[in-house]
């Protein structure tokens, strides 16, 4: 077989976000598959537009089906290209969507509909998104979790469970929107008159966060550290040994954070705001613990049950694993290859 792949590689930059990391993996699954991959890097769009240009007409040649994976700016620059080449050139489209904002996007936008309406397939990654579609008129859309090519830990890898202080952890984009400040400031306050609980944040400083996050650090140095930038590689190798992974987020249209897999592929429990899609994701009191959107003050309640409830919060990680399965390679990737064999 062979596929065309359009999306975010970022050159041989090293890039952390969400899409190039979905982008990346999906690329080496199929290849490990033995598919013949022609990427096209959306990176030189802006980096080197005649590169791109050429490398898009030259696979016009060559290739039927394309599988696309765009943020919102590109879906909205490269999708009526895309739909003529569905609609007229007879090409593929297996759109294979980034976040949580395709459903809104078509409700505000008929071309977007029409257009997406023409590809083989659009992938989403919610069962609320794909119903949310269907209902206005897009019935190919189907589906289909995010995977990461990590290997789960088994139960009986599970490290035990050590004593107090409670140890939480980060692992994302370090920046203000993801509730990094939130997430410090709450524990400072619980660890006022001795250190009930740490946190090792992990992840790419957003520059415009360097600053305040150097301070916060240095702050309450007591028990809060920057761990750098971990390979996704080494994820479950470095979460396994926290208890909890915090992700109170502040962007409510979060799609499926990719921490969210690695976490429960490491058995870690996840203590998150409700962004809109999180309940699809984490089950309260069984895989996590979760805190509405709307009253971000009860980060510190719920973190605070934490460290009061360790031995419950342990007893999580079991149905954290099985809930992690359904992100693997070995779950996903046959859904994509029957996907592109069924046409």
């Amino acid at each position: 077989m062979n596929v065309v792949i359009l999306g975010h590689f970022g050159g041989n930059k090293t890039f952390n976000d969400g899409q190039t990391v979905k982008t990346r993996t999906l690329y080496h699954a199929l290849l490990s598959e033995g598919v013949v991959v022609y990427p096209l890097d959306t990176y030189d769009l802006r980096c080197h537009p005649l590169r791109f240009a050429w490398r898009f007409w030259s696979s016009l040649f060559s290739y039927k089906k394309y599988i696309v994976l765009l943020s919102t700016n590109g879906r909205k620059f490269l999708f009526p290209v895309l739909y003529a080449l569905a609609k007229y050139v007879n090409k593929q489209i297996y759109h294979n969507s980034i976040g949580g904002r395709l459903a809104d996007e078509t409700a505000q936008n008929i071309r977007f509909k029409k257009q997406i309406s023409a590809f083989a397939v659009n992938w989403v990654e919610s069962p609320l998104i794909a119903k949310k579609l269907q209902e206005q008129g897009v019935a190919n859309a189907i589906y289909l979790p995010n995977f990461k090519e990590i290997l789960p830990l088994t139960a009986s890898e599970l490290p035990l469970r050590t004593s107090s202080p409670m140890r939480f952890c980060m692992f994302s984009r370090v920046m203000k929107e993801k509730g990094v400040t939130d997430a410090i400031l709450a524990l400072a306050e619980l660890n006022q008159k001795n250190i009930k609980a740490t946190l090792t944040v992990y992840g790419p400083v957003a520059v415009a966060y360097k600053t305040e996050f150097k301070q916060l650090c240095q702050k309450y140095d007591k028990f809060c550290t920057y761990g750098g930038v971990i390979s996704p590689n080494d994820s479950v190798a470095v979460l396994k040994n926290y208890d909890m992974l915090l992700f109170p987020t502040r962007y409510f249209r979060e799609g499926m954070p990719g921490t969210v897999i690695d976490a429960f592929c490491a058995g870690l429990p996840i203590l998150a705001r409700r962004w809109k899609y999180c309940d699809e994701m984490i089950a309260h009191l069984q895989t996590g613990l979760i805190y509405d959107f709307d009253k971000p003050q009860e980060l510190k309640t719920w973190l605070n049950f934490a460290i009061t409830h360790p031995q419950e919060i342990y007893a999580m990680r079991k149905a954290c694993l099985a809930a992690g399965k359904v992100y693997t390679k070995a779950e996903v990737l046959p859904q994509i290859l029957q996907g592109l064999n069924s046409l």
